[in-house]
């Protein structure tokens, strides 16, 4: 190419969520010869509580944000305005014009595409979540469902992704690009396994002890409940057996009696939001995920990475990451019991369960890498570009 092409990055607040990380190694990968990113951050008012303030983040969310000044490309941020407000729509309007935006990527704030749309700018969707309630807020479902008809370049994290967004948005099937989230292989490396022993200690966890592993908000679509079943089910024939879950949410205390209800005391570990995940699951002996809806499971990648086998429902996007039978196992979404059933099978077999592990980390670095990621994603910018 003989220009840089410069593409307008926007996103939600800079907080370390799977999107937002998504968006760095973009920015951070992104071939500099040929591209020339720009960071507009935008948060809703009343969206989660979030907004601008750096007083109001957190120490993990400050260093992604500090991370992004790192790389050296402008990062622009918006005041909150409620979700259909068009000072939102104006504000990026006027960052289009002042820097002269050949290419807009959006991912996750409508107001982008409302932008494009009015600039005539070529503009890229990333939607990275499946198409259903609650997951995408309703006046956002459709206020999506009506603008991804207008471009020619949509991105969507996975193959199922993609289906729902042709057959509910009714996109032409050749104008969605998938292009899988990537993981940081460097970051997710197996060798730290090697020096776990303190953190277990520190969790209480002995060293004869196995551990099965969740990581996930607690929302309704990962159905953490059954995830509570299935540790009361496996710690009934398995009495040396963990679970842990890591993250956070407002359903944390409905989850937490449920696990009372069931006397599972330690033997399931509410750890909240963790920034050592790659040590947590270097502890780990199994993953596994209940999700009865999913678009591309950053975690799972990253579990996979750490060479863990995986155990999840047969839901969204995981049957294009888990291999059944060669990296893990595929069960029917809301049956603990046959999850159970899996997740004792490998710790039964530690000889498969390794063999796994070792198969869905060569599974990540053949498809699921950050380098993967931008390839793909640079793309669709090029298509994107050549179609306008």
């Amino acid at each position: 190419m003989a220009q840089k092409i410069k593409v307008l990055l926007i996103m939600g607040p800079i907080i370390r969520g799977g999107a937002e990380l998504q968006v760095y190694e973009i920015a951070r990968h992104l071939e500099r010869a040929s591209f020339e990113p720009i960071i507009c951050s935008a948060s809703y008012k009343l969206s989660l509580g979030l907004n601008n303030e750096l007083s109001n983040r957190s120490a993990q969310d400050l260093d992604l944000y500090r991370r992004f000044v790192e790389l050296g490309v402008k990062v622009y941020e918006l005041d909150p305005y409620p979700v259909y407000d068009p000072r939102g729509v104006r504000a990026i309007v006027q960052i289009i014009r002042r820097e002269k935006i050949d290419l807009i990527h959006v991912n996750l704030v409508i107001w982008g595409q409302l932008a494009g749309l009015l600039t005539g700018i070529p503009t890229v969707p990333h939607v990275r979540s499946e198409l259903a309630w609650p997951d995408i807020p309703r006046l956002a479902y459709w206020g999506n469902a009506v603008t991804h008809r207008w471009f020619k370049v949509i991105i969507a994290v996975s193959e199922a992704v993609k289906a729902q967004v042709v057959h509910r948005w009714g996109v032409p099937s050749e104008n969605v690009q998938v292009v899988h989230s990537g993981i940081d292989l460097e970051r997710f490396n197996p060798q730290s396994r090697q020096i776990v022993g303190k953190l277990r200690q520190n969790l209480g966890i002995k060293p004869e002890e196995e551990v099965v592993i969740r990581v996930a908000n607690a929302r309704s679509a990962k159905a953490l409940d059954d995830f509570v079943e299935l540790a009361a089910l496996v710690c009934r024939q398995r009495a040396n057996t963990r679970f842990v879950l890591l993250g956070d949410g407002a359903l944390l205390p409905r989850l937490k009696a449920q696990a009372q209800t069931h006397n599972l005391g330690e033997r399931l570990l509410f750890l909240g939001r963790r920034s050592d995940v790659p040590q947590l699951l270097a502890m780990a002996n199994i993953f596994v995920s209940t999700s009865r809806q999913e678009a591309s499971p950053g975690s799972m990648k990253e579990a996979m990475a750490m060479q863990l086998p995986v155990v999840a429902t047969a839901v969204g996007g995981h049957p294009e990451i888990v291999s059944h039978g060669q990296s893990g196992y595929l069960t029917p979404p809301g049956d603990p019991q046959a999850m159970a059933e899996r997740v004792i099978w490998l710790l039964d077999h530690p000889a498969e369960a390794t063999l796994m592990g070792h198969q869905g980390r060569a599974i990540v670095a053949a498809k699921f890498t950050n380098c993967h990621m931008v390839d793909g994603v640079a793309r669709a910018y090029v298509t994107a570009i050549g179609k306008n």
